[in-house]
């Protein structure tokens, strides 16, 4: 989701050295800010007390309905993989009610093929993505999919002209694993022939049983 610039992100420190005693805002969304680009995520000390924070939010805020846990300029702090394992554990410590946020600001000279990759379901299903500036096309209403191979079979140097291309129509890229799962309302699927699975041809029989399109590259 894109989000305007006037959006009011109201921060909340929530590293170890703060004492959580946050003031409530009746509007914006909440960000727990937990400063680390500075921390060594590996420690468990750390996790505990960042988990704690989630806790306390969740304890302070319990009708919030959406709280940013990381705000990222397309860099990680760890690898990508285990950053993600990491903040769907905190998100845990929330509501069920409060929708956990990953909110990315990124310029027009983002890495574009590689953080499509970096960024889809695959890693976040269970987290809502906004956007500042350029907008990753991970899930929405778009009626084309770029099926996306698995990790180790996905090639920038292919993927990268296919979305200079396709800049200007809607689109929206989803992990083959999952595509029976966000192929509502699609009319086409782009799919690379050569790194398609057997899951994946299987999905592609059913939607071209529903009259869908499947565009080969």
């Amino acid at each position: 989701m894109q989000i305007g610039k006037n959006m009011n992100i109201v921060r909340l420190p929530a590293d170890p050295l703060h004492d959580l005693h946050w003031e409530a805002s009746s509007e914006g969304i909440y960000h727990l800010d937990f400063g680390w680009e500075k921390l060594n995520l590996i420690d468990p000390s750390l996790f505990q007390a960042n988990f704690l924070a989630v806790e306390e939010f969740g304890k302070r805020f319990p009708d919030a309905e959406k709280v940013i846990l990381a705000r990222s300029d397309g860099t990680f702090p760890i690898d990508v993989q285990v950053f993600s394992e990491y903040l769907h554990r905190l998100a845990s410590a929330l509501p069920e009610e409060t929708t956990p946020v990953i909110l990315f600001d990124l310029d027009e000279g983002c890495p574009f093929a590689s953080l499509v990759l970096k960024l889809c379901r695959r890693r976040f299903e269970h987290f809502e993505l906004l956007f500042s500036g350029v907008r990753i096309p991970i899930v929405g209403e778009e009626s084309i999919i770029v099926s996306l191979p698995q990790d180790s079979l996905y090639d920038e140097k292919t993927f990268q002209p296919l979305f200079s291309r396709l800049e200007g129509t809607p689109f929206k890229c989803i992990p083959e694993e999952l595509l029976n799962e966000h192929w509502e309302g699609v009319d086409q699927i782009m799919v690379e022939r050569s790194t398609l699975g057997e899951m994946g041809k299987r999905m592609l029989q059913g939607f071209e049983a529903t009259e869908g399109e499947i565009s080969w590259l």
